[in-house]
């Protein structure tokens, strides 16, 4: 096999909806980037955490402001590597910038999926469910679904993941406003499959570990991410997917460190005395700075500056170095043969499990957490046992209220009048596609199930809390 990578080939500017005029590849990708930046789901980040919830002080980080210092490191790495392939004449000059872009972007896009509370937002919703999803759909559908494909596709819940929904919102639920298309943001297929951070769907056998670990789109999105791929004749995780895993890694690990430190939780003394502990190279020359010798928020500083630094260098190094290994599917990430760094990247995760994750500040706000959303899917339960005719009424009644008189839908109609707009309009341009067959209702009620996820997923944190409150009747605004 040839070790180089095509990147004409991989790096082309094709929409689902081509545009009304033919731009070139370097301002097709920028406009990806703009049409991210200028989205709702990007903005609503500012109110999601990023470890510490509901979180007044501003200089600690919320998914926002990790996710632009991602996009930042990203953009780092992919100017080396871009340098580097150009140089050594396996990529064309005027690649140079869509390069960058992409990475850019896809770091930018890389947490737009998350829900409130994180991931014990997402540990939310898998349990609930695991739980109920089998009972709720016969309670709707009142038949027998085994042996129909909606068993499969409840995996699509039961397997939740903030990297699946934010694939669901680039291709779906990120539309244009009162126009629905079904293209979501309409992104460059390059853009869209370097976001496919994990290569399977939520039934895949392949679902264990590395680039396996989770599923990396639903089944409602699996058919276009398959169009893709044919299309581009990239069949393995996206090469730039690799940088922005390298970014993520490189910016949390010590970002959410720094803020346990800006909190007071730890110490700087303290969080380099237990590195030497868990980091087993205690490679210093990796660093260029002698970590038995800090002890400062000033020592944090050019701790943070020399590592951030070193990796950017390491992680351009190892995809240059790495291109076969990436065409063919075998590697895991950037970092996966440089033991040093692997060692010290894992040093600096047990450290912040160990000492920041079960630290008061962020246990109470993730149990409270998931509290909140497991309680929002409870109170949004009636709109999931409705048949599909009741459920219907809801729809066609926002054209005629009287279609709901006599069919004791009060509480029903409340609920549904909370859902937004866009999302409901995802909904009905899947059910308005859905063959007239056996599998009608069961398809119907999976799209729906989707309908009441995207609905919680998409809320900040401090929305989540109102919500709950509100439903609870705790304090009514």
């Amino acid at each position: 096999m040839d070790p180089t990578i095509n990147y004409d080939s991989i790096l082309q500017p094709m929409r689902f909806k081509e545009e009304p005029h033919n731009p070139d590849v370097e301002q097709g990708f920028s406009s990806d980037k703009s049409r991210v930046i200028f989205s709702s789901s990007f903005r609503r980040l500012q109110q999601k955490a990023q470890v510490f919830g509901l979180e007044t002080n501003s200089t600690v980080r919320s998914r926002l402001t990790h996710t632009l210092e991602v996009a930042n490191t990203g953009s780092l790495i992919a100017k080396k590597v871009a340098a580097s392939l150009i140089a050594s004449g396996h990529m064309q000059e005027k690649l140079r910038v869509p390069f960058i872009d992409i990475a850019e972007t896809c770091c930018l896009l890389h947490d737009i999926g998350n829900p409130p509370f994180g991931h014990f937002g997402e540990a939310a919703i898998k349990k609930w469910f695991s739980t109920f999803a089998k009972s709720t759909l016969l309670h709707s559908t009142q038949m027998d679904f085994d042996g129909f494909s909606i068993v499969k596709l409840l995996n699509d819940f039961a397997y939740f993941d903030g990297n699946p929904q934010g694939i669901r919102i680039i291709l779906h639920l990120q539309d244009i406003p009162d126009h629905y298309e079904g293209n979501g943001l309409n992104l460059t297929y390059s853009q869209i499959l370097s976001c496919v951070k994990y290569n399977c769907d939520p039934s895949s056998e392949k679902i264990k570990s590395g680039k396996y670990k989770k599923p990396g789109y639903f089944h409602s999105e699996q058919q276009k991410v398959k169009h893709i791929k044919n299309h581009l004749g990239w069949q393995e995780r996206f090469p730039i997917t690799f940088i922005m895993e390298a970014a993520d890694d490189i910016s949390y690990c010590l970002s959410d460190i720094e803020d346990g430190i800006e909190k007071g939780i730890i110490s700087p003394k303290f969080f380099f005395g237990e590195l030497l502990k868990y980091w087993e190279d205690k490679q210093f020359e990796l660093l260029g700075i002698n970590v038995n010798a800090l002890e400062t928020k000033f020592d944090f500083y050019k701790f943070k500056i020399a590592v951030t630094r070193s990796l950017i260098q390491i992680a351009s190094d190892s995809y240059i170095g790495n291109q076969s290994r990436i065409k063919a599917g075998d590697i895991d990430d950037l970092f996966d043969t440089v033991i040093p760094v692997k060692s010290l990247l894992k040093a600096l995760k047990i450290f912040a499990r160990t000492h920041l994750f079960r630290s008061k500040e962020a246990e109470n706000i993730e149990l409270a957490g998931y509290r909140v959303i497991s309680c929002l899917m409870a109170f949004l339960k009636p709109l999931l046992e409705l048949p599909y005719a009741n459920f219907n009424a809801l729809v066609d009644a926002k054209n005629d209220i009287n279609i709901l008189s006599g069919k004791n839908l009060d509480v029903e109609w409340r609920l549904y009048n909370r859902l937004p707009r866009k999302h409901l309009d995802a909904y009905d341009f899947a059910v308005k596609n859905l063959p007239k067959n056996d599998e009608f209702s069961f398809m119907e009620w999976y799209f729906r199930a989707h309908l009441l996820v995207d609905y919680i997923s998409g809320m900040t944190d401090n929305y989540a809390l109102e919500t709950y409150h509100l439903l609870n009747g705790t304090k009514i605004q």
